[in-house]
């Protein structure tokens, strides 16, 4: 069901009326819960939206950058990939998974001031013919996972031992593009898209110093969907 909701923000503070109001500064952030909606039996579904956008913004508050990106490690190193829906990021990501780890299916953050990089998905969504077709090793688990409202498998994902460093973001070329090297408008625009624009002063100045740190780990040359597998298994096992 859609709901309309009026997005209030002022320097380092957003609210939605009788909802939820978040505060960020330096060191930490406070959500606070409209006190309405604590009484209701149940939370309006507008909440769980709003939780997100911010919760993200929280993060990108405290230094850590949103990537709407799959993640995949290899002994503490990390390569992400991003793409828009129908490029191929989605079935590179399992035919990886039969030799490395998913560290997320397509949302993650990135800290600027260590590296790091964490997942923020806790299952991979499969359709059973994807897993047939391109991830045979995950077949016997996919049959005793629960399915979502579409139909997906959904596959829990391993919690990770060790933090993992992020190597390198690989984008996918967009549909149609012929082109061979992204121009630099071209990749300051991939990187804001992946990050998604900050709403509270405090975060735009942490993400505007994170992205000048992620730009170089941005490659040159986009993938595509014959490129992307080799060019990820090159750079984690190197």
């Amino acid at each position: 069901m859609e709901q309309t909701v009026s997005l209030w923000r002022a320097d380092n503070e957003l609210w939605v009326p009788h909802l939820l109001h978040l505060e960020v500064q330096p060191g930490g952030a406070c959500f606070t819960l409209a006190p309405e909606v604590v009484r209701q039996q149940e939370w309006p579904p507008a909440l769980l939206e709003t939780w997100t956008l911010f919760f993200t913004e929280a993060h990108r508050a405290g230094g850590w950058l949103p990537l709407h990106a799959a993640v995949i490690s290899h002994e503490g190193r990390a390569v992400a990939v991003s793409g828009v829906s129908g490029a191929g990021k989605s079935t590179a990501t399992l035919r990886l998974s039969a030799d490395y780890a998913v560290l997320a299916e397509d949302r993650a953050f990135w800290q600027a001031s260590s590296g790091q990089v964490a997942g923020l998905d806790r299952c991979l969504r499969l359709f059973p013919e994807s897993v047939e077709r391109f991830a045979p090793h995950l077949q016997a688990q996919a049959e005793r996972a629960p399915r979502d409202a579409k139909g997906k498998h959904m596959l829990p994902l391993a919690a990770p031992t060790a933090p993992s460093q992020l190597l390198a973001l690989l984008c996918f070329a967009p549909l149609g593009s012929t082109a061979s090297v992204l121009s630099a408008s071209e990749r300051v625009r991939t990187v804001w898209e992946m990050t998604g624009f900050p709403l509270t002063a405090l975060a735009r100045e942490e993400v505007q110093r994170g992205i000048v740190r992620l730009l170089p780990l941005l490659a040159q040359e986009p993938v595509t969907r014959e490129t992307a597998i080799e060019r990820v298994k090159a750079l984690l096992d190197s």
